[in-house]
This record gives C-alpha cells, sequence and structure tokens, in this order.
C-alpha cells in the first residue's frame, strides 16, 4: 500500500473469495495485531497495534499523526484527525 493509500481487509470471520477478507477473525474484546512484511529498513514487523474492546459502529484508525483511535469508519477516505 503506497502513502497516501488506502485498504480496508475485513476481519471479521466472513467467508468470501475477493482478497479483501482475511482468513481470521478479530477478538471483539481486544488482541494485538501485526502487519508483516518488510519494511524500508529490512525490517520483518511493519506495524503492530493493540487494540481493547471493541464498540459496534465504530473501528480503530490510524490518524495522519500516526496515533491509532476509535472513531466512525471513513471507508476510502482519510481518517478523523
Amino acid at each position: 500500500v503506497a502513502e497516501g493509500d488506502y485498504l480496508i481487509v475485513w476481519a471479521d470471520g466472513t467467508k468470501n473469495s475477493s482478497d479483501r477478507f482475511a482468513s481470521f477473525k478479530l477478538s471483539k474484546s481486544g488482541e494485538t495485531i501485526w502487519l508483516i512484511g518488510t519494511n524500508g529498513d529490512g525490517n520483518p514487523i511493519v506495524d503492530a497495534l493493540k487494540f481493547g474492546k471493541q464498540v459496534e459502529g465504530r473501528s480503530y484508525g490510524q490518524t495522519k499523526n500516526g496515533e491509532f483511535k476509535i472513531q466512525t469508519p471513513t471507508l476510502g477516505s482519510d481518517n478523523e484527525k
């Protein structure tokens, strides 16, 4: 995903042939997720997020300053500031 681009991946246990659905379900009570790959420095963990209990109709999003927070889903556009 290039800087400034968006990627939405559903991780709710839904079975779908689309490549935008993860093969796993995230816990509503919270857990830690990792984005694994190789960043520009050669590090294998690109990003990680430990999140708490989820609220229906809300999502975790990363703001422009890099902070993750619960906010209204903004599918395909900038997250809240």
